[in-house]
């Protein structure tokens, strides 16, 4: 401050402008009330531009304060600048229709998987696959009987921990080849040939394919995403004179859709990857099916697209009824029929290609059991009684799961 008011206040201004003599009395002859060294103020013409240069200050005064209002730490203004990505205004943008969580531990709902190994969407992460366990293992099995006046066949699900079993299914359709939905809350199987949806408690049966070409629907594989059921049927051919199977085919279907199924080409007996990326499968074009649907048909094994398309034969490996660790790196199948059934081990490239187990029980449909059972298959033999059997992955330890139990499809958590 200075002895000068006036000086003061213009001051403030960025660039301070001098005033003259008179231009300061009159100024603060208005501030002080009409008195300047007590002499007295001279009224008339002066009044009114006093009283204008007084409004002129009062104006100076706002624009300070404004301006300090605006002003940053340094001086810099609020005013907010558009970004690179900010969106200009009167545009529309465009969102998704679903947000991906970030990457993470999940709120603890347990990871499924079917009985090709395929790990269930979570819905606690917005429908992403849950990754391979190593510690996952078999919670509950679903399976085929014969009914008591062994005509047909139902299924029956079991309670791993418990033990309990629950029918549910029944009647005189010929129930067959069940496999559960990557959530475990349905289960596909054949029904007098027709592919059929049931959730796990019996409820809610509905037929999603017809019979192809007039060939029973066999071997379901539910994908892991959910969204397909690539299955075993009949092709376009005409079927009554197949010279082997070769008239079979795989085909895929949208359970819940009602699209057509798809025919994907030759193959039989299919699963999928974990990852849900490729299916593995039986070539039916191959001398060593048989000449008749219903008789066993095997064949060189394949990894394909889930179209068909890009299939490659797993080196050497010839066989049925593969199916896919849950981990994606080995692969369980079967080899021969009958009493010459055995089952085998490899990895998933073909590789290190091994029998588990062998005899002369007729050892057939292995599955992955997950860590606490290994291998799940259906034996009946000389030395076994006609069941569903678990093993260690090496082959040692077998023994009895259920008795009379045939296709085994188990549920991993």
């Amino acid at each position: 401050m200075t002895d000068d008011p006036v000086a003061d206040l213009l001051g403030g201004l960025e660039r301070p402008v001098a005033a003259p003599a008179e231009f300061k009395e009159d100024l603060l002859a208005s501030l002080l009330g009409g008195e300047v060294d007590a002499k007295p103020v001279v009224v008339g013409r002066r009044r009114g531009r006093a009283a204008f240069l007084l409004t002129a200050a009062a104006l100076v005064m706002a624009v300070l304060l404004v301006a300090a209002l605006l002003g940053g730490p340094n001086g810099s203004s609020r005013v907010r600048t558009r970004r690179p990505t900010d969106h200009p205004p009167d545009t529309a943008v465009s969102t998704p229709d679903t947000v991906s969580p970030p990457d993470g531990p999940s709120s603890g709902a347990p990871k499924a998987t079917t009985r090709s190994g395929n790990h269930a969407a979570n819905p606690s992460t917005g429908g992403a696959r849950t990754p391979p366990s190593a510690s996952a293992s078999a919670d509950r099995l679903v399976y085929q009987k014969l009914s008591p006046s062994g005509s047909d066949s139902d299924l029956w699900v079991m309670d791993l921990a418990t033990r309990g079993q629950v029918q549910i299914t029944s009647g005189p359709a010929d129930d067959l080849d069940p496999e559960w939905s990557p959530d475990g809350r349905r289960i596909v199987f054949s029904s007098d040939g027709r592919l059929t949806v049931i959730n796990a408690d019996g409820s809610a049966r509905r037929v999603i394919a017809e019979k192809q070409n007039g060939v029973y629907d066999r071997s379901p594989a539910w994908s892991p995403r959910g969204d397909l059921i690539v299955f075993t049927s009949g092709s376009a051919g005409d079927v009554g004179s197949c010279v082997r199977a070769s008239c079979l085919d795989l085909f895929s279907v949208a359970p819940d859709h009602g699209d057509w199924p798809r025919d994907l080409g030759h193959g039989a007996w299919s699963t999928w990857t974990p990852d849900g990326e490729h299916i593995v499968y039986t070539d039916s074009n191959n001398p060593l099916c048989s000449t008749t649907y219903t008789s066993y048909c095997e064949g060189n094994l394949y990894l394909a697209d889930p179209d068909g398309g890009h299939a490659k034969p797993l080196g050497q490996l010839v066989g049925s009824f593969p199916t896919v660790s849950a981990d994606g790196l080995r692969i369980v199948y079967q080899r021969g029929q009958g009493n010459e059934a055995d089952i085998h081990v490899a990895h998933i490239d073909g590789s290190a290609d091994a029998v588990v187990v062998a005899g002369m029980d007729d050892d057939t449909m292995p599955t992955w059991g997950g860590q606490r059972y290994g291998l799940l298959f259906q034996s009946n033999g000389p030395s076994a009684t006609a069941g569903i059997y678990a093993c260690d992955a090496d082959g040692q330890h077998k023994r009895l799961v259920v008795a009379g139990g045939l296709w085994p499809a188990v549920h991993l958590s």
